[in-house]
């Protein structure tokens, strides 16, 4: 197993490749004046990516901004057409046995017989020259990936919850000034999210309660609040 980071995605989105690209999906599923249009304000809108520093504005020759609510959606235009011209082609090879991305984000889980990690990381770092991917190998048959950690067994693949060194379990204190909703729901999630990633509720139940109970007693939100949100969890 490999998962992937692609450093810097946003800044190294090549615009006049994307909108390319985005013109042909267009012109598929559209007739030429729909097309001619939604291209004309994707163009205009990839082109607002100037931004200033000390008192001058720079424009750079690639990337989309960060914080544009169309920037993920070009990015997605982008790297899924790169996986169908490029990785594509190791899938139907067999060497890559199962792809998963979520934005940035990338499992690999490849065939020892047909390749190497050394292989799939060297192929993978070819497929653009704007893109860099940093790779992370698996340590004792396991590797984290997003809030799991995949530990391969010799028959099967267990997946358990992932937590950072340097998780402070720190969540909205319940006396702050937010809304209340606000407060609570940001603590509900902070203990529903590894029963909403993990596939089984009931065996993960005991390392999610003990993730919720202590950090939302600290932020002063009160053992009938709390009992509340075990109770959100288990239900």
């Amino acid at each position: 197993m490999i998962t992937f980071d692609i450093k810097d995605l946003y800044v190294n989105i090549p615009i006049l490749e994307t909108l390319m690209i985005a013109k042909t999906l267009f012109l598929e599923y559209n007739n030429e004046h729909t097309s001619k249009q939604m291209i004309t304000l994707l163009e205009v809108t990839l082109q607002q990516n100037y931004f200033s520093f000390c008192n001058n504005i720079y424009q750079p020759e690639k990337g989309v901004s960060m914080g544009s609510p169309i920037s993920n959606t070009d990015a997605e235009i982008f790297l899924q057409n790169l996986e169908n011209t490029h990785l594509k082609q190791i899938l139907d090879a067999k060497n890559i046995t199962f792809y998963a991305r979520y934005v940035d984000d990338i499992l690999l889980i490849y065939n020892t017989k047909h390749t190497t990690p050394e292989i799939t990381n060297s192929h993978i770092n070819k497929t653009h020259p704007n893109l860099k991917f940093t790779a992370t190998f698996e340590h004792n048959n396991s590797i984290s990936f997003l809030d799991l950690l995949i530990i391969r067994h010799h028959t099967q693949i267990e997946i358990d919850i992932f937590r950072k060194p340097i998780t402070t379990d720190t969540t909205i204190n319940y006396t702050s000034n937010h809304p209340s909703s606000s407060s609570i729901g940001t603590t509900a999630h902070f203990g529903l999210w590894p029963v909403e990633q993990c596939p089984s509720i009931f065996s993960y139940l005991p390392p999610t309660l003990s993730i919720i109970s202590p950090p939302a007693l600290e932020d002063n939100y009160g053992y009938f609040c709390v009992s509340s949100l075990l109770l959100s969890v288990i239900i």
